[in-house]
């Protein structure tokens, strides 16, 4: 096991072994192997969770930094964790968690042959900001090519990097840049706008079911039910099979938004999670 307390985040190291296999806990798969670079430092074993950003390697596919201080100082901070017989720390294990979950979804596109082969970049307890005061932010974001994915905070939802969920954003990467879906519209006019983004979401929601399949042999039509905590949000859980269990209820064949006085393409740009598209795909792929 692991101890992750802030005393091992100091460079006491630096030399490591790059991609050592190192068998760690997660937050919602039970002990994994994930890669991570090792350092002999006296009586202590020190693990980081990626290099610097320039001297990436072949084993370096999957790199997770901390981005807590995204809005406040240093925008990406290696992560380490030293080698003891106590337990790794919440907040080290959301990190892990991320990476073998981003292993996963690869895995999965891999074998499609439809992969996103760059090396993978991710921000882990993403702040608070402005568009999300909670903590519970998950993105990727195709300027800077790296995801985001915050601690959560406990009261809406744990840490948001349940398989589902990284699944989801993995298929946001895979359909800018290996489909090209929502590029003819810049990143600085908003990529995921008009119905692009409506249809981006049910797509990615797709995704996330097949990634798990593959991964697990299941079929599993909900999305977030594992990382919320009261019984409904806004967004999540999505039930694509039965949509209208989805809380708070949305018929898929009812334009919510234009409902609610939102016009036409602006509902799009405001709700594209909540658009009738999103769950209107999933639906109509699950009756296949």
């Amino acid at each position: 096991m692991f101890n992750c307390q802030d005393t091992c985040s100091t460079n006491i190291c630096t030399v490591f072994t790059d991609g050592v296999m190192v068998g760690v806990p997660t937050l919602y798969n039970g002990c994994q192997t994930i890669l991570a670079d090792e350092c002999n430092a006296g009586n202590k074993i020190v693990y980081r969770m990626a290099p610097d950003t320039t001297n990436l390697t072949i084993n370096d596919s999957i790199n997770i930094y901390d981005g807590s201080k995204y809005y406040g100082g240093p925008k990406v901070q290696k992560i380490f964790w030293c080698y003891t017989d106590s337990s790794i720390s919440k907040k080290n294990t959301i990190a892990t968690t991320a990476w073998h979950n981003l292993q996963t979804s690869r895995n999965y596109f891999a074998t499609k042959a439809i992969d996103y082969k760059a090396p993978l970049k991710a921000l882990v307890h993403f702040p608070e900001s402005p568009f999300d005061p909670f903590g519970n932010e998950v993105f990727w974001d195709q300027k800077l090519k790296h995801f985001g994915f915050g601690s959560g905070d406990d009261t809406i939802m744990t840490a948001p990097v349940s398989i589902d969920i990284v699944a989801h954003e993995y298929a946001h990467a895979i359909l800018f840049n290996k489909f090209s879906m929502g590029n003819h519209i810049t990143h600085d006019t908003a990529t995921l706008r008009y119905q692009a983004g409506a249809i981006h979401e049910g797509v990615a929601d797709i995704f996330s079911t097949l990634v798990r399949k593959h991964a697990f042999g299941i079929v599993d039509w909900v999305i977030g039910d594992a990382v919320v905590i009261p019984a409904q949000t806004d967004l999540l859980p999505r039930d694509l099979a039965h949509p209208e269990n989805t809380l708070p209820r949305k018929p898929y064949i009812t334009t919510i938004p234009l409902l609610i006085g939102i016009p036409q393409p602006k509902q799009f740009i405001t709700m594209p999670h909540s658009s009738q598209m999103v769950l209107f795909i999933g639906r109509w792929w699950h009756r296949i």
